[in-house]
């Protein structure tokens, strides 16, 4: 939880591109620790989470939270199982 009287964090970068004079429509971060600020709403933001980048639509309901609450970065179920590795295993038997 950061402090209250600290502003919210916002990386230069990011905040760079939401001062220019052409705002984009969208635009890539790997800044998952990044606050979620208005100038962002209605912004399509890709949001890296190690390997791809998940592209979501920001909306004033997630205003003053992470960018990386919206993605996660550990896959879940059967997929993580899936290796080169372990299909040959699998054909072997």
């Amino acid at each position: 939880m950061r402090s209250s009287f600290k502003a919210p964090f916002v990386k230069n970068s990011v905040f760079a591109k939401l001062e220019k004079n052409k705002i984009p429509v969208f635009f890539r971060t790997k800044s998952r620790s990044t606050t979620i600020i208005p100038p962002m709403l209605g912004k399509i933001v890709g949001v890296h989470n190690g390997k791809f980048y998940f592209y979501i639509r920001i909306t004033a309901a997630m205003l003053n939270t992470k960018l990386g609450a919206y993605v996660d970065t550990t896959q879940t179920g059967r997929m993580i199982h899936i290796t080169k590795k372990n299909l040959k295993k699998k054909k072997r038997k």
